[in-house]
């Protein structure tokens, strides 16, 4: 504690003395502030990505992750070690700039992009306390619902602008999807009957007359277009023991899309309603259309009425 005492000073030693109070108040003030080459210094390089986590559907994260696909994707990582220009603001004070970019992109097992890339820009000004911020990113993406099974490699790119650094991870993610054959022609695959459109499903069935008669079949071997556009279409009637047509419906079914990671294959699903029913035996009949490889496929497929 410093005393001052009018009685035994003059009035230069005491402004000597109130000087240095007063620069040592400011000392103890300012003694929490790192000065501007040791906050440098605690920054600096190596550029690195560090705490990439997965988030699952409990908001839990962690470094491993097995998704459904069509599920979304959610993905957090920090950046350390960026460089860090210094300067003062407009009132003279201390500040620090940052300038960082990222890019994350997600392959799937053959390589294949599966969304489009994403980047992002962390410009920043820090003060003097802001010693140890480390920026987070959150990067999501849907996974497309005709994703295939495997190990799906989540690439992520980070560059210094101030220190010219650059840094790159490669995080997997676990995708569960449908198996489906790959296909050498296009075809219908997988056909099957059904009483729910729950199945079960079998080959050849047989209803009663007022069952609700459900189909299911896979297409796959269509082609897709340079822009990744994939056209095809379905007929489908049912005639009778004697070749009659009992129902009859002409491009039921138009599959016509334009998608950054186009399906490799098609699941169709309807129900047959015939009108007037009678016993007996019956061919569902299919006819596909791939518009963009110009290929046809036709099926048949039995299926009994009983009394």
């Amino acid at each position: 504690m410093i005393l001052f005492c009018r009685a035994h000073f003059a009035p230069k030693r005491r402004r000597t003395l109130l000087a240095m109070a007063l620069a040592a108040t400011a000392i103890k003030c300012l003694s929490g502030i790192p000065p501007l080459a040791a906050q440098r210094g605690q920054s600096a390089g190596p550029l690195k990505i560090a705490d990439v986590l997965f988030e699952d559907y409990e908001g839990w994260k962690r470094p491993r992750l097995e998704l459904p696909a069509g599920a979304e994707a959610v993905l957090y990582f920090r950046i350390e070690g960026f460089e860090r220009r210094e300067g003062r603001d407009e009132a003279g004070i201390p500040e620090y700039q940052v300038d960082l970019r990222w890019e994350v992109q997600m392959h799937d097992p053959q390589g294949t992009l599966v969304v489009p890339p994403q980047q992002g820009r962390l410009e920043q000004r820090l003060g003097p306390r802001d010693d140890q911020w480390q920026p987070a990113v959150r990067w999501s993406a849907v996974i497309p619902p005709w994703a295939p099974s495997g190990s799906y490699p989540v690439r992520i790119r980070v560059s210094d602008e101030i220190g010219r650094q650059q840094a790159e991870h490669t995080a997997r993610l676990q995708i569960r999807g449908e198996a489906v054959p790959e296909a050498s022609a296009f075809q219908a695959i997988r056909f099957g009957f059904a009483r729910s459109p729950d199945g079960p499903w079998t080959a050849t069935r047989y209803f009663a007359l007022r069952d609700p008669v459900h189909v299911r079949f896979t297409v796959v071997g269509f082609q897709v277009s340079p822009d990744k556009r994939v056209w095809v279409e379905q007929d489908w009637a049912v005639v009778d023991a004697e070749g009659r047509v009992m129902v009859q419906q002409p491009n039921a079914i138009r599959e016509q899309s334009q998608e950054f990671y186009p399906p490799r294959y098609l699941t169709t699903t309807f129900q047959v309603e015939l009108q007037d029913p009678r016993p007996g035996s019956y061919k569902l009949q299919i006819a596909l259309r791939d518009r963009i490889g110009e290929q046809a496929y036709a099926l048949e497929a039995p299926f009994t009425l009983r009394p």
